[in-house]
């Protein structure tokens, strides 16, 4: 019998009805609740296994609760905080602090951190551990490989000798012992592993953990700086030979490998395992290193600052997407070959963490050409000051912030004052005397034994504990001192890094604009210097651009001071003034065609030599003029593996000699008195590399015989040709030689510029 229809709608409608008198009441319910604490409180609920009014109503406790449960791993906790592990191993304290144990954790890491620590200094040997790392690999795959071949070689030579029925040892060169009774692929991989694993000083503060876990934009730069020059190398690596580097990398990929299996040592089978990936990660870091490097870039008819720019961007936007695949590939060749599980939230880590820095780092070195004309103009002892100084800060801050978050320091100061002592040990903050001063003049609670110990000139230390107690307490009080403070005594404080003349990175990058136009100019004259030097028969042409690369330097930074000072010159100008001369090889007798003709610019050269030497001590009693000086042919000249090229100077001319004369630009000479001390004595290379680090310039021995000078840089010296002598001078400054290495002349250069 078929349904009556009206009944079939009246049976949908009661339906329909009832669905929608449930959703009314849901709807009706929810809007006594608020969503974001009914959210928590399902968590709770969830975590707890109760129901979600008990949870609801209880939310507090029930979210301290279900926090407490999430113990973590013993272990684990032991290795990364230490100190708050031996703190929680006390069942009676875990009890009240088991909720503070991330904050205790956060505190313990920024307490420790190393103080101190050159972050400049710190770079270089990350820069060296990188290469160590390369090197080792390499030198453990070579003695892996050998020990493969020996063993294959073994087994060919053992079935010969069977087949043959020879009852015979087998032998092979991996039995003779060549270090300490390894044979030579065992003492290779035994090298390799050294050499890969040794200490060179490296403290890891900023790594790619680090900057994950806080993003900031300090923390990124932190990150970059400790870890640019190890880019740097490793894109150099790349470039000069990718299938060394390539290979290199598998082997620490292939002991990656062998870690996640439990194993000693890699074996070649881990090696191939993780030689697609090593291939993979070598050529992008190629491609990187090309444009980080400026290999593949357009030579520019003009260098502008828009093409440094568009340059820049370039070299960022690659290393951005590179290095955003090559750390998940470098993860994934770790794993290869083992039982691993691919943990895609690291994958993802990695790919986030490598693009961030690969892009800060490959446009910084990229970019590292426009600031060094003004970066050479600076000291660098006040970088090193400014960049540690910055770090302390930004650690500072987070110690602080670590202890304000603390619950027990909020609820129990004095117990949270404990665990500040153990875990931080002797961990200080230092605090400028006036402004204790001046913050208890303004009537905020300075403790009256700080007021004493601010009577001095030093600044006043206070352990944490003592500071968490006596002044983090006082928001006003903390607010009024805290630009005033520092983690250590020899970095500054926020207030004197911002008080500091000349400290920041945009004058430098303004000033390095300012100068690229000249370079181009300069530029010109290195293409000519190349020609000439490849003339000398001493180099090729790529040697030749190699060593003639710091003329340009040299020029730009000279033309920049000069017209800082008010004298308009031009490249060409200073390049005349350089006096620049090539030792032809020996048994030729080849002029340079770019040598001054002395008889035609001895007056214009004089007088330009005077005028730069304007400023220089070594002057005429009487006249006030600058002294002529010849070189000292008498002069006892000793040398030494030090790193200084001192001139010897004398104001007696020889009768005869067919030198030129010279000008001085010294501005801080060691005066020595003649008469008292022996005026010829004969000066140690050390002695006077000790001076110049001390910050003399030069020596100037007063004599009645007659002055003798010692400049500690060939640059300082501004000869005169003598006029219608037709020779090259026996001394330019600075005089070129393909002995010298062009990072020593360029450093001298920049030192006297």
């Amino acid at each position: 019998m078929p349904l009556d229809p009206s009944k079939i709608e009246a049976a949908r409608a009661w339906r329909r009805d009832r669905e929608n008198a449930r959703l009314q009441e849901s709807l009706t319910h929810s809007a006594n609740f608020e969503p974001a604490q009914q959210r928590r409180a399902d968590l709770a609920a969830t975590d707890l296994d109760v129901s979600l009014d008990i949870a609801t109503t209880n939310l507090a406790d029930a979210e301290r609760i279900s926090e407490a449960r999430q113990v973590p791993d013993a272990a684990q906790l032991r290795e990364e905080s230490p100190k708050t592990a031996e703190w929680l191993s006390d069942p009676r304290r875990a009890r009240f602090s088991s909720d503070d144990i991330k904050g205790f954790q956060a505190y313990e890491k920024y307490s420790n951190r190393p103080v101190g620590v050159n972050p400049i200094t710190n770079s270089i040997n990350f820069a060296k551990q990188s290469l160590n790392q390369m090197t080792g690999s390499y030198l453990q795959l070579a003695g892996q490989a050998w020990e493969e071949m020996n063993e294959d070689l073994r087994g060919r030579l053992q079935e010969h000798v069977d087949e043959k029925g020879l009852d015979i040892p087998v032998r092979t060169l991996s039995d003779l012992k060549v270090f300490d009774g390894m044979g030579p692929d065992e003492a290779l991989k035994y090298a390799g592993t050294a050499v890969r694993e040794g200490d060179v000083g490296y403290v890891p503060i900023n790594t790619l953990d680090e900057m994950l876990d806080n993003p900031s934009v300090k923390q990124i730069a932190a990150t970059a700086l400790e870890q640019g020059p190890g880019s740097l190398i490793q894109m150099l690596a790349v470039r000069g030979n990718m299938p060394l580097y390539a290979a290199s990398l598998a082997m620490t990929m292939a002991n990656e490998n062998a870690r996640q299996q439990g194993k000693e040592e890699a074996d070649m089978g881990d090696f191939i395992d993780a030689v697609p990936f090593a291939l993979a990660s070598a050529s992008l870091e190629r491609i990187g290193a090309g444009k980080v490097l400026g290999i593949a870039a357009k030579k520019p008819a003009r260098f502008t600052a828009a093409y440094a720019v568009k340059e820049t961007l370039k070299a960022s936007g690659t290393e951005t997407f590179t290095e955003g695949l090559q750390n998940p590939i470098e993860y994934l060749g770790g794993i290869a070959g083992t039982d691993a599980e691919i943990d895609y939230t690291e994958m993802a880590r990695q790919a986030i963490g490598g693009a961030i820095l690969g892009g800060v780092i490959g446009g910084s070195l990229r970019t590292t050409t426009l600031p060094i004309q003004a970066l050479r103009q600076r000291s660098q002892d006040t970088l090193e000051l400014h960049v540690k100084s910055a770090i302390e800060q930004q650690n500072l801050d987070a110690q602080l912030d670590s202890i304000e978050t603390l619950k027990l320091y909020q609820e129990s100061p004095e117990r949270a004052a404990q665990f500040l002592k153990d875990a931080g040990g002797d961990t200080k903050i230092f605090i400028t005397p006036e402004e204790l001063v001046l913050a208890a003049e303004e009537g905020l609670p300075v403790p009256k034994y700080l007021l004493e110990e601010a009577q001095g000139t030093a600044d006043v230390e206070m352990t944490v504990d003592k500071f968490a107690m006596e002044i983090l307490g006082s928001e006003e009080l903390t607010t009024r001192l805290r630009p005033h403070m520092k983690r250590s005594a020899d970095t500054l404080t926020q207030s004197e890094i911002k008080n500091r003349d000349n400290s920041g990175l945009d004058k430098l990058l303004r000033k390095a604009t300012e100068d690229s136009e000249v370079r181009s100019e300069a530029e010109v004259i290195h293409d000519t210097y190349t020609a000439q030097l490849v003339a000398t028969g001493r180099m090729n042409k790529e040697t030749a651009k190699i060593q003639a690369a710091w003329i340009p330097a040299y020029v730009t930074t000279k033309v920049a001071n000069e017209r800082a000072r008010g004298n308009d010159l031009s490249v060409a100008k200073v390049f005349e003034m350089m006096n620049m001369v090539i030792e032809p090889k020996k048994g030729t007798t080849q002029k340079p065609s770019n040598a001054p003709d002395p008889a035609r610019s001895a007056e214009i050269i004089e007088a330009e030599a005077r005028e730069s030497a304007k400023d220089s001590v070594i002057l005429n009693q009487e006249s006030g003029e600058p002294i002529r000086l010849y070189v000292d042919t008498e002069a006892d000249v000793q040398t030494g593996d030090v790193d200084i090229e001192p001139t010897y100077l004398t104001d007696t001319a020889v009768e005869g000699d067919p030198t030129d004369s010279s000008y001085v630009d010294l501005r801080n000479p060691l005066v020595v008195d003649g008469t008292k001390e022996d005026p010829n004595v004969s000066w140690d290379p050390q002695e006077l590399k000790d001076l110049k680090d001390r910050g003399y310039d030069g020596v100037w021995i007063k004599s009645p015989e007659g002055d003798r000078v010692i400049a500690f840089d060939p640059i300082q010296v501004l000869t005169v040709p003598k006029v219608g002598l037709d020779q090259t001078p026996v001394r330019d400054a600075p005089q070129i030689q393909a002995e010298i290495s062009t990072y020593e002349k360029l450093l001298a250069c920049i030192k006297a510029a």
